[in-house]
C-alpha cells in the first residue's frame, strides 16, 4: 500500500476536523494519542491515510523488526469483555506486527485475550505468547506458582502491560506491579 499523494505539504496539514491543544491553541493531530475504546476504526483509517505525520507513524510500526509485546494480566472474573477487546484492539492497531503475552487461565481476562487472538490475530498477523502456571509440580499444590509464573512474564519483557483488575485481584495486580518495578508501562482497568 503507498501513501496517497496529500494535495498539502505535512508541515502545514491539518486534519479534517481541526483540533487544538488546550493552553496554546496549537494544531495536532488527534491520532497521535491512543484511540479511545469504542472510537470508530474505520475514521482512523481514513485520517491516517490522508495525514502525513500517522502515515509515517504507520510506516514505521509496519518496519519494526520485532513485534509489540502486549502483556495481558487479569482476574479469573474479568467481567467486561468489550473493554478488554477494544483495548486490545486499539493497543494492537498503533503497533502491529504484535504479540499478546497472557497467562493462559482459562476463563477471565486471560481466556477473553486469547479468545481476541483466536479471532483477529491471522487477520492482523497478532500472535500469541502463552504463559500456563503448573499449580502441581511433582503432584503437591504449589500457591506460588502463579506469582512465580508472573514474575517469569514479566522478566521476559513487554512493551506495555494491560492490567484487567476486578475486586482488587491479587495476581493481576501483582503482575502490574512488577512491571512497573521492571519500566514496563502499564494501564490498569478496573471494574
Amino acid at each position: 500500500m503507498t501513501q496517497p499523494e496529500p494535495a498539502h505539504d505535512s508541515a502545514t496539514y491539518l486534519p479534517p476536523a481541526t483540533h487544538t491543544r488546550s493552553g496554546d491553541g496549537a494544531p495536532y493531530c488527534p491520532h497521535a494519542k491512543p484511540v479511545a475504546p469504542g472510537s470508530c476504526e474505520h475514521c482512523w483509517e481514513l485520517h491516517e491515510a490522508a495525514c502525513p505525520p500517522c502515515w509515517e507513524r504507520r510506516l514505521a510500526r509496519l518496519s519494526r523488526p520485532e513485534p509489540y509485546r502486549i502483556l495481558v494480566t487479569g482476574s479469573r472474573d474479568w467481567p467486561d469483555m468489550d473493554r478488554l477487546y477494544a483495548v486490545l484492539a486499539t493497543a494492537v492497531y498503533q503497533h502491529l506486527p504484535a504479540v499478546i503475552v497472557h497467562g493462559a487461565c482459562p476463563n477471565g481476562a486471560d481466556a477473553q485475550a486469547a479468545w481476541w487472538v483466536r479471532m483477529h490475530g491471522k487477520t492482523l498477523g497478532v500472535t500469541e505468547e502463552r504463559h500456563p502456571t503448573n499449580w502441581r509440580p511433582g503432584g503437591q499444590l504449589d500457591r506460588a506458582a502463579g506469582f512465580r509464573r508472573n514474575a517469569e512474564m514479566v522478566s521476559l519483557g513487554a512493551d506495555i502491560c494491560h492490567a484487567f483488575i476486578h475486586n482488587g485481584s491479587r495476581g493481576a495486580t501483582h503482575t502490574a506491579d512488577l512491571a512497573e518495578k521492571a519500566g514496563i508501562p502499564v494501564r490498569r482497568w478496573t471494574s
